[in-house]
């Protein structure tokens, strides 16, 4: 119930006179972490821009499982 519908409670707001009537919910969220990085010609010029995962080195030295 916490995820979908809520929680009936009460919350008492600093400097109100009286409780406030609502539900609690809780949601979950993952935003992948993903780092662009521009290529730069020796004119200086942007040649292409490549999107970096920072665990891809780390992953491609892990054995694989067979």
């Amino acid at each position: 119930m916490w995820f979908r519908e809520g929680i009936d409670c009460k919350i008492l707001k600093p400097g109100a006179k009286s409780w406030q009537r609502g539900k609690v919910r809780i949601t979950l969220e993952f935003e992948p972490e993903q780092l662009e990085v521009a290529e730069i010609t020796e004119s200086g010029k942007s040649a292409d821009t490549k999107v970096v995962f920072p665990l891809d080195d780390l992953r491609q030295k892990m054995p694989k499982e067979s």
